[in-house]
């Protein structure tokens, strides 16, 4: 294991070190003439959150960054938490290919392939979801805070791409035009709000994940200021499912904080 370790090691910091360089250029570059936000601005709905809100790609990535090393310092160094060992053999490929799913994403968006983008995303979503099942199907969690913070690492990127993957659909029908087939516009975005904060009550209350409830509650409060000025209705519903994400990320978080207790973990 410690060999198949360190070459998975290295080859998720590439695809990670590849991710960030992809995501940097299309903005500094930017890809194809376009920065990321400008494509955006390109398919305007009402479920696009102010801009501000894209800032938690930082903070996602500043826990990706700390995840790439944690697992560089097992493969490399030595430890005695073979749970820990056991657990970054199990998630390293998934991470790994998500990278790769994620810089594939920004050159078919940037192109202007929104379709394309879509699919991608979609199979961005579905690597995460495999990889959050694994992680919580592994019974032995590593010694110490690690099992705390390793969780957040992919919840909250999980939480994030489950919105970026409804903000895909709604860019999607936003270019062909589909939307008027459903309802009006504003109604389509409710229901993506609601269908979006149906996922997080699962994630956050029922299996207990704070991480996945927070992301939403800051991506409702982005949709919140966004589209204030153009549509209250869309914008109140949005207000509203932030404040009950945060309720639901903060009950889940001291009832989970109250589990571990019972199970010794605290």
């Amino acid at each position: 294991m410690k060999d198949a370790n360190k070459i998975n090691a290295l080859l998720q910091l590439v695809a990670f070190a590849l991710m960030i360089v992809l995501n940097a250029a299309a903005n500094i570059l930017p890809i194809n003439g376009y920065n990321t936000g400008e494509i955006s601005a390109m398919f305007p709905n009402f479920f696009v959150p102010a801009g501000f809100t894209f800032a938690i790609w930082s903070v996602l990535y500043l826990l990706q960054a700390w995840w790439v090393l944690f697992c560089l310092k097992i493969a490399y160094g030595k430890t005695e938490d073979l749970s820990a060992e056991a657990l970054v053999a199990l998630l390293m490929p998934y991470f790994s290919i998500a990278c790769l799913l994620n810089g594939s994403w920004i050159l078919a968006w940037h192109y202007l392939q929104i379709g394309i983008a879509l699919g991608i995303m979609v199979l961005l979503l579905l690597v995460l979801i495999s990889l959050y099942l694994q992680l919580r199907a592994f019974t032995v969690p590593p010694e110490g805070w690690i099992s705390w913070v390793i969780p957040v690492v992919f919840v909250t990127y999980l939480s994030w791409i489950s919105v970026a993957t409804i903000a895909n659909v709604t860019a999607l029908l936003k270019q062909y035009g589909v939307q008027g087939i459903f309802a009006y516009e504003e109604i389509w975005s409710v229901v993506m709000i609601l269908i979006a904060m149906l996922i997080g009550y699962v994630m956050g209350a029922r299996r207990k994940e704070p991480a996945f409830a927070f992301v939403l509650c800051w991506a409702f409060y982005g949709i919140y200021k966004g589209q204030f000025s153009k549509s209250e209705m869309v914008a109140y519903v949005a207000l509203a499912c932030s404040l009950s994400s945060l309720l639901i990320g903060i009950s889940s978080g001291f009832k989970k904080m109250k589990d571990s207790a019972i199970d010794g973990v605290l």
